[in-house]
């Protein structure tokens, strides 16, 4: 059985741009007569069929995703016409695919839609995690951690509550510290501190 890998993609780019973006989404959702996800995917939304046509050229073999969220969306104006705004708009795309992030398909929606995109995803049982953001162009900046080191910098309370879990595995605080290198000593401490603490009582 695959294991989950949990993503949250942000796409934004002028508002004809993500509706037509939303559209596609609506159909890979409702298809039921691709044979792989990679086909799926070409058919919804109108890319270049892949020459390997692999089921999981796209990044994974499968997305189980919402759309979450359409932004209220908001006017810019062009440097130097001020006069002629360019509304702009947001689409939250999140859910678990298989193993991997779908991030192929992120960058590919990018070039075809001509939007930006920021990709975030986490898998715990292979602990990984990572951001990745795209332009227009599909040309991209990448953050790569270890799943701890990802919630730590992005969800305290989470790593707050899971760390102190995780201290049974050691047997010294110089271990827990190797191990957990990422953090700052302080914070440790105090993991340190709670943990020996809960099992005193």
């Amino acid at each position: 059985m695959a294991n989950y890998c949990n993503n949250h993609i942000e796409f934004t780019g002028t508002s004809d741009r993500v509706n037509a973006l939303r559209e596609g989404f609506v159909k890979l959702s409702k298809d039921s007569e691709s044979k792989t996800f990679t086909e799926a995917c070409d058919k919804s939304f109108g890319l270049q069929p892949s020459p390997t046509a692999q089921y999981d050229h796209y990044g994974t073999k499968w997305f189980d995703f919402t759309i979450e969220l359409v932004s209220d969306c908001w006017d810019e104006s062009v440097e130097g016409f001020e006069d002629t705004p360019i509304t702009y708009c947001s689409i939250v795309i999140s859910g678990d695919s298989a193993w991997n992030p779908p991030e192929k398909l992120t960058q590919e929606l990018c070039r075809a839609y001509r939007v930006r995109a920021r990709h975030e995803y986490e898998e715990p049982g292979n602990d990984f995690a990572g951001i990745t953001t795209f332009d227009e162009e599909g040309d991209y900046d990448q953050e790569l951690y270890a799943y701890m080191e990802f919630k730590y910098r992005h969800d305290q309370d989470y790593w707050w509550d899971e760390i102190v879990y995780h201290i049974e595995h050691y047997e010294t605080f110089e271990e827990f510290f190797e191990g957990n290198g990422y953090a700052e000593l302080d914070d440790l401490k105090e993991a340190w501190k709670i943990a020996n603490e809960n099992k005193d009582q």
